[in-house]
Protein backbone atom coordinates (compact mmCIF):
# COMPACT_ATOMS: atom_id res chain seq x y z
CA UNK A 1 0.00 0.00 0.00
CA UNK A 2 3.19 2.51 0.20
CA UNK A 3 3.44 2.45 -3.36
CA UNK A 4 -0.31 4.01 -4.18
CA UNK A 5 -0.54 8.06 -3.89
CA UNK A 6 -2.88 9.48 -1.42
CA UNK A 7 -5.78 9.73 -3.54
CA UNK A 8 -5.62 5.73 -3.87
CA UNK A 9 -5.10 5.57 -0.16
CA UNK A 10 -8.02 7.86 0.24
CA UNK A 11 -10.20 5.35 -2.41
CA UNK A 12 -8.93 2.44 -0.54
CA UNK A 13 -9.94 3.77 3.08
CA UNK A 14 -13.47 4.85 1.27
CA UNK A 15 -13.92 1.56 -0.05
CA UNK A 16 -13.18 -0.31 2.91
CA UNK A 17 -14.99 1.86 5.78
CA UNK A 18 -17.95 1.64 3.25
CA UNK A 19 -18.06 -2.01 3.60
CA UNK A 20 -17.37 -2.12 6.78
CA UNK A 21 -20.23 0.63 7.93
CA UNK A 22 -17.54 2.79 9.20
CA UNK A 23 -18.92 6.11 11.55
CA UNK A 24 -16.98 9.02 9.49
CA UNK A 25 -16.43 10.72 12.73
CA UNK A 26 -15.24 7.89 15.34
CA UNK A 27 -13.89 5.01 13.38
CA UNK A 28 -15.71 2.38 14.86
CA UNK A 29 -18.20 -0.04 13.70
CA UNK A 30 -21.94 1.26 13.91
CA UNK A 31 -25.32 -1.15 13.90
CA UNK A 32 -27.18 -0.21 10.29
CA UNK A 33 -29.84 1.52 12.12
CA UNK A 34 -32.06 4.60 11.06
CA UNK A 35 -30.12 7.99 11.97
CA UNK A 36 -32.17 10.03 14.44
CA UNK A 37 -30.81 12.86 12.93
CA UNK A 38 -30.84 13.80 9.27
CA UNK A 39 -27.76 13.77 7.61
CA UNK A 40 -27.36 14.34 3.33
CA UNK A 41 -24.88 13.50 1.07
CA UNK A 42 -23.38 16.38 -0.77
CA UNK A 43 -21.30 15.75 -4.10
CA UNK A 44 -18.04 18.00 -4.75
CA UNK A 45 -15.94 18.35 -7.95
CA UNK A 46 -12.57 17.87 -6.69
CA UNK A 47 -9.14 17.92 -9.02
CA UNK A 48 -6.97 14.70 -8.18
CA UNK A 49 -4.01 17.15 -7.15
CA UNK A 50 -5.98 19.05 -4.94
CA UNK A 51 -7.68 16.01 -3.50
CA UNK A 52 -4.44 14.12 -3.17
CA UNK A 53 -3.41 17.27 -0.59
CA UNK A 54 -6.43 17.03 1.28
CA UNK A 55 -6.17 13.11 1.55
CA UNK A 56 -2.50 14.15 3.20
CA UNK A 57 -3.83 16.62 5.47
CA UNK A 58 -6.95 14.63 6.34
CA UNK A 59 -4.63 11.53 7.00
CA UNK A 60 -1.76 13.89 8.90
CA UNK A 61 -4.58 15.50 11.40
CA UNK A 62 -6.33 11.29 11.53
CA UNK A 63 -9.17 11.97 10.37
CA UNK A 64 -11.24 10.61 6.90
CA UNK A 65 -11.06 13.26 3.81
CA UNK A 66 -15.07 13.80 4.27
CA UNK A 67 -14.50 14.88 7.96
CA UNK A 68 -11.65 17.11 6.79
CA UNK A 69 -13.38 18.52 4.43
CA UNK A 70 -16.44 19.30 6.71
CA UNK A 71 -14.84 20.72 9.45
CA UNK A 72 -12.91 22.90 7.22
CA UNK A 73 -15.81 24.57 5.58
CA UNK A 74 -17.69 24.65 9.18
CA UNK A 75 -15.00 26.57 10.65
CA UNK A 76 -15.29 29.14 7.29
CA UNK A 77 -19.30 29.00 7.56
CA UNK A 78 -18.82 30.15 11.09
CA UNK A 79 -16.33 32.62 11.30
CA UNK A 80 -17.94 34.25 8.37
CA UNK A 81 -21.47 34.04 10.44
CA UNK A 82 -19.76 35.34 13.81
CA UNK A 83 -18.04 38.41 11.33
CA UNK A 84 -21.45 39.54 10.18
CA UNK A 85 -23.00 38.92 13.81
CA UNK A 86 -20.21 41.56 14.67
CA UNK A 87 -21.25 43.86 12.40
CA UNK A 88 -24.63 43.37 12.82
CA UNK A 89 -23.85 44.34 16.45
CA UNK A 90 -21.75 47.49 16.22
CA UNK A 91 -24.61 48.96 13.48
CA UNK A 92 -27.23 48.05 16.90
CA UNK A 93 -24.56 50.01 19.38
CA UNK A 94 -24.42 52.76 16.95
CA UNK A 95 -27.92 52.89 16.08
CA UNK A 96 -28.67 52.86 19.75
CA UNK A 97 -26.42 55.98 20.29
CA UNK A 98 -27.75 57.95 17.58
CA UNK A 99 -31.57 57.21 19.62
CA UNK A 100 -29.67 58.44 23.04
CA UNK A 101 -28.64 61.77 21.25
CA UNK A 102 -32.09 62.57 19.97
Amino acid sequence: MDSLTPHERELMRAAEEAEHHMDDDLGEPVPSLPSRSVRNTFSLKIGADELDELADAAEAAGVSVGAFIREAALQKARGQQGAALKRVRKQVRELAESVKSL
